[in-house]
This record gives C-alpha cells, sequence and structure tokens, in this order.
C-alpha cells in the first residue's frame, strides 16, 4: 500500500539543547489541533464521503504522518543532550554535564 523510506523528507536540523521549545512542539504533536489529530481527522473521514475523494484524503493523511515523524524528530534532537546528561549524572560522571534543565521555567 505505501512504500517506506527510512529517511525523513526534509531533514531536521537543531543546533542546540532546548527543552522548552521541545515542549512547545509536543502540543504540535498531539495536541488537540496537532498533526496527530489532523491525520486521524483525514482518515476517519474518508469513510463518510463520497468514492471520488477518498484517494485525496487518504493521501493528505499519510503526508500528516510524515510532518509526525519530522516533528518527532526535532523534539527528540531537542532533548538529546539532556538525555545524554541524565545517563552521565546516573553512572555518576558529573564532569561531563553542562546545565540544561529538562523543565525550563
Amino acid at each position: 500500500m505505501w512504500v517506506y523510506e527510512k529517511k525523513l523528507q526534509y531533514p531536521v536540523r537543531v543546533c542546540k539543547c532546548d527543552p522548552k521549545m521541545a515542549r512547545y512542539l509536543l502540543e504540535q504533536y498531539g495536541g488537540a489541533d496537532g498533526e496527530l489529530a489532523a491525520a486521524l481527522r483525514y482518515l476517519n473521514q474518508r469513510y463518510t464521503i463520497p468514492d471520488k475523494v477518498i484517494g485525496l484524503l487518504n493521501d493528505i493523511g499519510t503526508e500528516e504522518f510524515a510532518h509526525l515523524e519530522m516533528i518527532a524528530t526535532m523534539i527528540y534532537k531537542y532533548n538529546i543532550s539532556n538525555m545524554q546528561q541524565l545517563i552521565w549524572a546516573k553512572k555518576g560522571d558529573n564532569s561531563r554535564i553542562s546545565y540544561c534543565p529538562l523543565f525550563p521555567k
């Protein structure tokens, strides 16, 4: 039905740790008007419309899932240095930890 290529449609470049931005992106990912909600709306609405438009809504819903993948990658990259620092802290290697709060105020 679909062909999945293990690469993003557009590259995601994140330069620094920014958990605050990652929290904003979580709303875009799974919030009420986020990409997940949009994808599910398109894919569910295709069952209640004329046959001519089913393929179009299917394509749009699938594209929304590609957006989900890009947003998830951004969230991961915004938090990756935080995750690495938490691992180092758990191992007791505090010499490699720089301050980047997980939940900024």
